[in-house]
Parts: C-alpha cells; sequence; structure tokens
C-alpha cells in the first residue's frame, strides 16, 4: 500500500470525499489472478514461458516513454507476467497489468538506430536497470527479435526489432502521410452552341456528309430491289400450274 498517498487521502483535513478515491488509496488486494494469453490493440500478448517452444513468439513488446527529457524513447522489453489486480469496495474496480523484463535503453551501448534505414537493434545481454516492470496494456506495441546469423560474431549479442501489425484494424500509429492534391481548375466559361460547334475539324464534318449521302443512297438502291421482289408476290400459281398441264 502507498502509505502517503494513503494519508493524503484519508486525511480530514483534504477534504476529499470521493470514496473511489478512497479506495484506490488502500491498495489492491493480496490476491491477483494471472493469463499466458492476453488481447488488446488487436494484438495477442503471449508470456515468455507460455511462448517457449512455439512457431511464433508473442511475448515481445514495446512502449513509448521518457526518461525525464525532452526527447521521447521506445522501451523494448519480454513480457513476464499478465496480472489483474482488484480494488477493495464498490463497484469493482480490476486492472491488468504487463509485468516486463526490459533492455538496457543506453543509446550504442543497448540499443542502436539505422541513421538511414531506422533498422532498431537491442542487446538482448543487457537489461535496464530501474525497476518499472508494469506497464497498461492499451499502451504496449507488439514486436518480435530476430537474431543475426551465427557467422556474423560481432552480432551475436544483436537483435533486430520488428513491430508486428494489429490484425483487423488500421492503427493511427502506423499510418502514411496523405498526399493532397488540389482537384480546382480554372475552366473558361463557353456556350453551348461553340461546344457543339468545335467538337471537330470543318474537314470531318464535310467528310461525315459524304458518308451519309452514301449510305443513303446505298439503302435507296436496297428498296428498289425489293419493289421487283415483291411484284412476283402477285402471281398466282395455281393458273400456271393449268396452262402446264394444258
Amino acid at each position: 500500500m502507498n502509505t502517503v498517498g494513503y494519508w493524503q487521502v484519508h486525511d480530514k483535513n483534504n477534504l476529499v470525499r470521493n470514496q473511489h478515491l478512497h479506495h484506490l488509496a488502500w491498495g489492491p488486494k493480496k490476491k491477483v489472478h494471472t493469463w499466458p494469453i492476453y488481447f488488446v490493440n488487436s494484438f495477442k500478448f503471449h508470456t515468455e514461458d507460455w511462448s517457449y517452444g512455439k512457431k511464433t513468439i508473442n511475448c515481445g513488446v514495446c512502449v513509448k516513454g521518457d526518461d525525464g527529457g525532452a526527447d521521447e524513447n521506445y522501451y523494448y522489453g519480454i513480457i513476464k507476467e499478465i496480472v489483474q489486480v482488484e480494488y477493495p469496495g464498490e463497484p469493482t474496480k480490476r486492472l491488468v497489468l504487463l509485468n516486463c523484463e526490459w533492455f538496457d535503453v543506453a543509446v550504442n551501448r543497448g540499443v542502436k538506430v539505422h541513421p538511414q534505414y531506422g533498422i532498431v537493434e537491442i542487446n538482448h545481454r543487457r537489461r535496464y536497470k530501474k525497476y518499472d516492470p508494469f506497464i497498461i496494456p492499451t499502451n504496449a506495441i507488439q514486436v518480435y527479435y530476430v537474431p543475426y546469423p551465427e557467422k556474423i560474431k560481432e552480432k551475436v549479442d544483436w537483435w533486430v526489432v520488428i513491430k508486428t501489425k494489429p490484425r483487423g484494424t488500421v492503427d493511427d500509429r502506423y499510418a502514411l502521410e496523405v498526399a493532397y492534391q488540389d482537384l480546382t481548375t480554372n475552366v473558361d466559361s463557353v456556350a453551348n452552341g461553340d461546344v457543339l460547334c468545335n467538337l471537330g475539324d470543318e474537314g470531318e464534318y464535310e467528310e461525315l456528309e459524304t458518308i451519309i449521302e452514301v449510305a443513303e443512297g446505298i439503302e435507296d438502291e436496297d428498296e428498289d430491289e425489293y419493289e421487283d421482289v415483291n411484284e412476283y408476290e402477285d402471281v398466282d400459281f395455281d393458273e400456271e400450274a393449268d396452262e402446264n398441264e394444258d
């Protein structure tokens, strides 16, 4: 229990009347629940023990933080435990925490970032010295670590950090900047008659008129042929048959 927070909340002179703050000041219960798997932010996290021997390693974790300075740092680690703590009082107040073991974040000693390609490497033999193991799962980003080939002796202590993309969703943290284009254009206003007249050159219209005249001439010839055929429609074939018998 945080004794400083307890006395600050329960001191009557501070006039703290919020019962939730009073319950939190008592601290969590001694009994906690643990899980080997936890789903959050479209990631599926495993503890280190649960990931052992499996084809996929889901115990790598990354979180953005700061060391008190102006610059923000990324902390890389491995999930040791997934615990749920519960606070006394009603309504029930529960909180899930990731208990992590962090790698050293000292530049060039624990973490290296390639200046051109941005590839992050961590020294898996070095650990973060300060005691700060717990993080809230909603702040966690899933990563996995890839070792170098054994033949590269100078990289035997270093792993490459690969960030995992969330499943089924688009995370703003991984979204690329959208390039916008000005779609407005200046178009001179024209009359409807000018639009119709300026669709083609005059020579093209003359050629089109010639094609239409030729097509009409072909239709007239076809109609004459149909008229010649229709003349035979009035012939009485019975009379012709009688004449042939005679």
